[in-house]
């Protein structure tokens, strides 16, 4: 029979009567995120995609100052919301709404007033609300993956006026999304900037759940996480003295240290069969990144030894 997060917590309240539901599940919920953040598990892994839509040009007028463009031969609708627009060079604006086709930028103008040629694109991607951190991005037309692990500061060195385009070769770090419906999300600079179509499958991993009492323990947690849980929920009502009012019974510092000892116990076992059915600690060479002179199909017909790391 599956387990519940309700039937984790009511187990907890069966060997501490008297204590307040709430504090059982903050109690089972804390140990549930500590343990997801001791490593990265199998029923964390997530899919989407990175789609990129074709950019267009034309003419907006623009007001130093001033959040919102007129519309000219370039026109915006409600699917424009999120993307990118820009004047030649940066900075690149976010547009964030668009009511009766003026769109709304994330910032004021900061450039001269009057008539522009702009271009809106997809320079920037918003990842999914329950992002954590990248498995691996594919570009299935290049047959190699994205660099993620780039930072701002470094394209600045690279391209601070951002002119490039063509195939992107990484994600970089940027800001979180100023769109109010995205508002809290990780978003990244696919660098350099496409003008065509294009789609990159990713595999990500997700942030802990906050569970909810009818959430079923999926994964690894699935076999052995119940008892888990409760250890580890119990360890932290041992270190609980109660109010004033209204002492804990269960306190015990002694009792608290024997609970956290058999939690960290259940943990490297959970961790053990985990890492049998999805491998994640062992290392491997890595040669079929972006921005290196060869494609996967290149390196499965020569001796990787001859190949530089990139």
């Amino acid at each position: 029979m599956a387990t519940t997060f309700a039937d984790v917590y009511g187990a907890v309240l069966l060997r501490v009567p008297g204590v307040d539901p709430l504090l059982a599940r903050e109690w089972v919920q804390e140990t549930y995120i500590d343990a997801c953040d001791e490593k990265l598990w199998s029923h964390q892994r997530a899919e989407t995609a990175i789609t990129v839509r074709v950019s267009r040009t034309g003419t907006a007028t623009a007001t130093l100052g001033l959040a919102t463009l007129a519309a000219g031969t370039l026109t915006f609708s409600a699917a424009d919301v999120g993307r990118q627009i820009r004047l030649e060079s940066v900075p690149l604006y976010t547009i964030i709404d668009v009511t009766a086709g003026v769109p709304t930028l994330d910032r004021t103008y900061s450039e001269t007033s009057g008539v522009g040629t702009f271009t809106v694109l997809d320079a920037y991607w918003t990842a999914p609300l329950d992002f954590w951190r990248f498995l691996v991005v594919i570009d299935p037309t290049n047959k190699w993956k994205l660099r993620y692990w780039v930072t701002e500061e470094q394209l600045n060195q690279v391209d601070p006026g951002r002119m490039s385009t063509g195939s992107p070769w990484c994600l970089a770090s940027q800001r979180y999304s100023p769109v109010v419906a995205d508002q809290g999300r990780s978003r990244f600079e696919l660098f350099p900037y496409l003008v065509t179509a294009r789609s990159f499958p990713v595999m990500y991993y997700t942030k802990p759940t906050v569970l909810t009492d009818d959430d079923v323990l999926i994964g690894p947690f699935a076999r052995g996480g119940k008892a888990l849980l409760i250890d580890g929920a119990l360890a932290k009502c041992s270190l609980w003295p109660g109010t004033e009012g209204a002492k804990n019974p269960y306190f015990n510092l002694a009792l608290a240290d024997k609970h956290e000892r058999r939690y960290q116990d259940k943990l490297q076992q959970l961790e053990v069969k985990d890492e049998d059915m999805y491998p994640t600690y062992m290392p491997l060479a890595q040669y079929d990144w972006a921005a290196t002179p060869w494609d996967a199909a290149w390196l499965q017909s020569h001796v990787p030894q001859t190949i530089d790391s990139y």
